[in-house]
């Protein structure tokens, strides 16, 4: 892979790669300074090596697709003709939109995987798990039509604070605020249902189900029940940890898309 740097000031090696291919890890950036495999004008950089205005920057990935999960720590949970399903990591976007410097997670699959995805489905960039791409128009619409008709049947898991009671459901209308979700009756309908599948500690481990897709539902209806997600800054308490907000399940068409509880959403 070739980059060009058009700058017109010299930059570090690193933060320019950083800047240029957001999505890849940064433990896996530094290897690949290590093992000499990234050049410019064919000579080996080191991790503090500077670049010139006006260089060629060269870049030797291990075969992006194999190693597409060491990569970016996003991994193929199923691939056929028509669709690829990923298990996003916390942290990336799930495609680009204002915020993002092309370290969406369909940009990483445009560059790494060699293909021009169709968003048909979208979870927050601070949530992980399951999330599906159409790789054709036809697809997409089929997909679309399933989202629309509210037929697709999607999990997710929570730890949030406090002990709610073992079963629960909110089906208070959400607005949009700017970049928030706010309960207004002058919103649009929404409806989660819950139930606990263990207490951890002071907390506990829900099992979300959503029949509508609204803009961060889960975490306004679960907030304003008065057991906000561990880790949202925004509608709950900013904490170390990272918002424990997953997509665990998918089924839609004749596909199911299944992913596993990451370890720290046990570790309490």
């Amino acid at each position: 892979m070739k980059l060009e740097f058009k700058n017109s000031r010299v930059v570090r090696a690193e933060k320019f790669l950083a800047e240029e291919l957001p999505f890849l890890k940064r433990s896996f950036l530094q290897k690949l300074f290590r093992k000499c495999e990234i050049k410019v004008e064919g000579i080996a950089q080191k991790v503090d090596s500077k670049i010139q205005p006006n260089s060629v920057v060269e870049i030797f990935l291990p075969e992006p697709r194999k190693y597409f999960t060491d990569l970016t720590g996003n991994a193929i949970i199923h691939e056929d003709e028509n669709v690829i399903a990923f298990d996003k990591r916390a942290g990336i976007p799930t495609h680009s939109g204002i915020g993002t410097r092309g370290d969406d997670l369909k940009n990483c699959a445009k560059i790494l995987l060699k293909r021009n995805l169709i968003v048909v489905h979208r979870i927050d960039r601070a949530t992980s798990g399951v999330v599906v791409f159409a790789k054709n128009q036809k697809t997409a619409r089929k997909l679309e039509d399933e989202f629309r008709e509210r037929r697709a049947e999607k999990i997710y898991h929570a730890v949030v604070i406090g002990h709610p009671p073992q079963e629960g459901i909110s089906e208070k209308k959400i607005l949009r605020m700017g970049k928030q979700m706010e309960l207004s009756e002058k919103g649009v309908a929404a409806k989660t249902l819950w139930k606990v599948v263990r207490k951890l500690g002071r907390n506990s481990l829900l099992e979300v189900r959503i029949e509508t897709g609204r803009m961060h539902q889960i975490r306004v209806h679960l907030a304003a029940a008065g057991f906000p997600i561990v880790g949202d800054s925004v509608y709950g308490k900013a904490t170390e940890s990272r918002m424990l907000l997953h997509s665990s399940s998918l089924k839609i068409l004749d596909y199911t898309f299944e992913d596993k509880l990451p370890k720290e959403f046990l570790n309490f």
